[in-house]
């Protein structure tokens, strides 16, 4: 999570990529994140990571659980 004060600043993006550049080599297929309501699910979209399902919090939907996938390239 990127703090408040430096978002906007593509550090997300960075370390996205970063993270993604790291275990391009390892063997297996997929990358694979999990994110809740309120950590903005749009941004890994746009990183081309595509949402697999949510596990819906019923007590609070800012807790909903997103799972998303992307294939290695």
């Amino acid at each position: 999570m990127v703090l408040k004060e430096y978002r906007h600043q593509h550090i997300g993006t960075l370390l996205i990529r970063k993270v993604e550049e790291l275990f391009k080599n390892k063997d297996f297929d997929n990358y694979n994140l999990t994110t809740y309501e309120f950590q903005t699910p749009k941004f890994y979209e746009k990183m081309g990571y595509k949402l697999e399902y949510i596990r819906k919090n019923d007590k609070n939907p800012k807790l909903n659980k997103y799972f998303y996938s992307k294939p290695k390239r």
